[in-house]
């Protein structure tokens, strides 16, 4: 029976020499490929991300898997990460098949109800994400979106009245 206070020392050793071979090789990647492998713009980045969490850690701690079969599986999913990001950003297809359009919460301080139900958001969860924000009254609000990465914006009007810029709410799904 395994005890949750002791373990073997050469497993020890293993997830030590795991941890430290996972860590160069991502700070390697990291470098050639830069800090995008870890952003999230997109629903699809944080799949990759969390996907190579569980990775390393599988890899680390599991004595069935090869350090060398992680280590394969993990350039594979950076290897996808930039595919994916390059075909995105080159094909208008691939970026509406892969992202979830931006979709406005609030407008000039009034909430959108069918758009938070498109989304699956309750009013109480974006009253917690005003609040966040410093919101005291909605009339301070002029715009709430729920980002593709799964973020909230919250815009607010500004103390000099300078109108929105429309750009900021360009593709964003007004109605849904």
């Amino acid at each position: 029976m395994n005890s949750w206070f002791s373990a073997p020392p050469l497993h020890l050793l293993w997830i030590l020499l795991s941890c430290t071979v996972f860590y160069l090789l991502i700070i390697l990647i990291t470098r050639v490929v830069g800090l995008r492998s870890f952003t999230t713009f997109s629903s699809f980045d944080i799949l990759i991300t969390l996907a190579m969490g569980a990775l390393l850690a599988t890899t680390v701690l599991d004595r069935e898997v090869a350090l060398l079969e992680g280590l394969t599986a993990l350039v594979s999913l950076f290897g996808l990460q930039i595919l994916v990001s390059t075909l995105r950003a080159r094909s208008s297809l691939i970026k509406k098949w892969l992202d979830t359009p931006p979709t406005l919460l609030m407008k000039d301080g009034r909430i959108l109800h069918d758009n938070l139900r498109a989304v699956r958001l309750t009013e109480d969860e974006l009253l917690a994400k005003l609040r966040a924000n410093n919101v005291f009254n909605y009339g301070q609000v002029v715009a709430v979106v729920l980002e593709s990465s799964g973020e909230v914006s919250v815009l607010k009007k500004s103390k000099g009245d300078i109108p929105l810029n429309d750009q900021l709410l360009e593709g964003v799904v007004s109605e849904a």
